[in-house]
């Protein structure tokens, strides 16, 4: 991977990095903030989808499926933890992981919160 120029002044292995460190969230600021590199922008989006689509589950399984609910949120949590992990380890290895089920997601989120 060549490392390209990003807003947030980092290299870009640790811009897609912190793409992933707060889930979500800072998938989201950092698509945000970075304007130049789309490979940052495109893992940005992917975390966001990713880890947004926990939080969602996380929020509505308990409504749906009552005490049920907590075992198969347990289930959920660990393998979201386990995708953190792995797409941290790969982005600071200067090898991200790419989720080709999301990609076509993950680039139309990129693209349209361009500024």
């Amino acid at each position: 991977m060549t490392s390209k120029p990003t807003s947030l002044g980092t290299e870009e292995h640790i811009a897609i990095a912190i793409s992933y460190v707060l889930g979500w969230l800072s998938g989201l600021i950092v698509l945000l903030i970075e304007k130049e590199n789309e490979t940052v922008r495109y893992h940005a989006a992917q975390s966001i989808i990713v880890f947004g689509s926990v939080t969602l589950v996380n929020i509505i399984l308990p409504m749906v499926l009552f005490v049920f609910a907590i075992p198969l949120m347990g289930l959920i949590n660990l393998i979201a933890v386990i995708f953190w992990v792995v797409f941290l380890v790969k982005a600071l290895t200067r090898n991200p992981l790419k989720l080709d089920f999301l990609s076509s997601y993950a680039e139309k989120l990129s693209g349209a919160i361009k500024s």
